[in-house]
């Protein structure tokens, strides 16, 4: 009888992380708090245990940020903690591809120029991506993945809570994506 290994399989814990880079968009209700295409770095961290050969469950974490957004922004962070599912359509004996799919809560912290505390806000975002793993060695194996992640309607207030408001004393809302690529490694238990 001959036995077949492959890259992923049913019961299998796999832990990941890395980092990257990439660009993020906010959108809002005021002027002063957009910027498009701002070059941000990132951090991921994610474990997922493997239902089967082709389905993962598991949770996954971004930092997104930047310390140069521009002419109105000094410092951007956004923190996502996301429930993530998993799809592998092709696993081969070292590598395989996964389509992802995460949501959760995320939280910004927003450090307009000219002020001392940050402006935050907490919402709901969600996450897509794919990611190709190569197996290194028996238990260890590297990654590189494209994402993009949103998040709708983020309400801003300021550190101690307080909504911040427009000139037309309306809430400041904003809207964010972020797309990046990012690579790391990852361990199979």
């Amino acid at each position: 009888a001959s036995c077949v290994a492959q890259a992923v399989q049913r019961k299998q814990l796999i832990t990941s992380l890395g980092g990257g880079g990439g660009f993020t968009t906010i959108h809002g209700t005021t002027d002063s708090l957009a910027g498009s295409g701002i070059s941000t770095g990132s951090v991921t961290f994610g474990f997922a245990y493997a239902l089967g050969d082709r389905w993962s469950v598991g949770i996954h974490y971004d930092r997104i940020g930047s310390d140069r957004t521009g002419n109105s922004i000094e410092l951007m962070r956004f923190t996502t903690f996301l429930l993530e599912g998993a799809y592998r359509p092709w696993i081969g004996q070292r590598a395989a591809f996964e389509a992802r799919l995460a949501i959760g809560p995320s939280v910004m912290a927003l450090l307009p120029i000219g002020q001392r505390s940050p402006l935050k806000a907490t919402n709901n975002a969600a996450s897509f991506g794919v990611r190709y793993l190569h197996m290194i060695s028996g238990g260890i194996g590297g990654f590189i993945g494209l994402e993009h992640t949103v998040s709708n309607g983020v309400n801003v207030t300021d550190y101690e809570g307080r909504p911040i408001t427009n000139p037309a004393n309306e809430q400041v809302h904003l809207d964010w994506n972020s797309q990046r690529t990012n690579a790391g490694l990852f361990v199979r238990f």
